[in-house]
């Protein structure tokens, strides 16, 4: 293999693994939009732009969980 396949192939990869973790975000968007719906009513304006601007999955994770604990939408974004 020569050093600009390598190279190539390196992107790729690197590539695929980013496109798995925007994946991944994607999903946790939608699984805490259906929870925050089911628990909270519609979605506000205000909540559904946090969630769609988001892009960490640890704090889209720790804001799903809170959905779960939480007595009100707000409250969710402050865990």
């Amino acid at each position: 293999m020569t050093a600009a396949e390598k190279f190539r192939e390196e992107g790729r990869e690197k590539g695929r693994e980013e496109g798995i973790e925007q994946g991944r975000i994607k999903q946790q968007r939608a699984i805490l939009e259906r929870l925050f719906v089911k628990q909270f009513g519609a979605l506000s304006p205000l909540a559904e732009a946090r969630i769609a601007q988001e892009s960490s999955l640890d704090t889209l994770e720790r804001w799903t969980d809170a959905v779960l604990s939480v007595e009100s939408a707000d409250a969710v974004f402050e865990s």
